[in-house]
C-alpha cells in the first residue's frame, strides 16, 4: 500500500520542464513492478473517483526508469462499443488505435497515449469504478492486474470490498491510498 501525491519533487527554472514526479509516485511505480504485467488497470474503490491523474504519474515514471513508451488509456466514460473494443485490443495483445500525436487528450470515448506507440509498449489504464459502471468490468478482468485506488475520507470500507470481490483478489497487485486535493 501506498500514497499518492501528485505534487513534484523539484521545481525546474522558468521555461524549462518541472523536476520529478513525487517520491510517492516512484515509489508506487516501483511496488506496481514487483509482479509482471504489460498491462495495469487502475481502479477508484468507490463511485465518482479518478484515477487518470494516476495512472499519468505513474506512466512518466515508467517512461524516465524503463526507457520505452507507456500506453496510457483513458476508459473512464467510455461506452460499451468502445469498451468492447479496447478488451478486445488487450485479449489480442495488439497495439490499441492510438492517435499519432504524443499529446494527452482528454476524450473518454477515445483511447489516447503520451509518446510514441509500439507493439511491445506497456499500458496503463484508467477506469471508473466497477460498482457505478459493471459494464468496465471486462476491462479490470482483462488486464494482467489491478490497482486499487482509495481516497482518504471519501472511499468507503463496503465500495472496496465489493470492489475487490467484482475483480477477484488474485488480479489486485495492491492499493493506493490517494489523498484528497
Amino acid at each position: 500500500m501506498a500514497f499518492f501525491s501528485s505534487r513534484r519533487e523539484a521545481k525546474a527554472p522558468a521555461g524549462e520542464s518541472t523536476g520529478l514526479p513525487s517520491k510517492d509516485v516512484q515509489e508506487l511505480w516501483f511496488a506496481t513492478r514487483r509482479r509482471e504485467w504489460r498491462s495495469l488497470c487502475i481502479m477508484p474503490a468507490s463511485p465518482g473517483e479518478s484515477v487518470l491523474d494516476i495512472a499519468k504519474a505513474l506512466a512518466e515514471v515508467g517512461q524516465i526508469t524503463r526507457r520505452i513508451s507507456i500506453r496510457i488509456v483513458n476508459a473512464e466514460g467510455m461506452d460499451l462499443a468502445a469498451i468492447a473494443d479496447l478488451v478486445t485490443t488487450m485479449a489480442d495483445d495488439a497495439p490499441a488505435p492510438m492517435q499519432s500525436s504524443t499529446a494527452w487528450t482528454s476524450s473518454p470515448a477515445r483511447l489516447s497515449a503520451l509518446g510514441p506507440i509500439t507493439h511491445t509498449a506497456p499500458a496503463i489504464i484508467a477506469i471508473e469504478s466497477v460498482i457505478s459502471n459493471p459494464l468496465i468490468l471486462p476491462v479490470a478482468l482483462a488486464a494482467d492486474a489491478v490497482l486499487l485506488a482509495v481516497t482518504l475520507e471519501r472511499s468507503d470500507l463496503a465500495s472496496a470490498r465489493h470492489s475487490i470481490e467484482l475483480i477477484g483478489r488474485d488480479r489486485l497487485i495492491g492499493t493506493v491510498l490517494i489523498r484528497p486535493k
